[in-house]
């Protein structure tokens, strides 16, 4: 984990990972993004984009 920001893909989102520069707080609130680093995946997908925008929907659901 990179606390300082040098390794970040975009300045500024630390603490970022190390390996791939990745903003952690950002991967902690996507339960449908993995690593990009192919070699050493250090987090994976728990559901598809799909599965998660069906339970955003439930989850912000209004009823009028």
């Amino acid at each position: 984990m990179d606390r300082k920001g040098s390794d970040c893909a975009v300045p500024g989102t630390q603490p970022c990972c190390s390996i791939c520069g990745c903003c952690l707080s950002l991967l902690t609130r996507s339960l449908s993004t993995e690593c990009s680093n192919d070699d050493n995946k250090l987090w994976h997908a728990v559901i598809t984009q799909e599965q998660e925008d069906k339970l955003y929907e439930k989850i912000n659901y209004k009823a009028e």
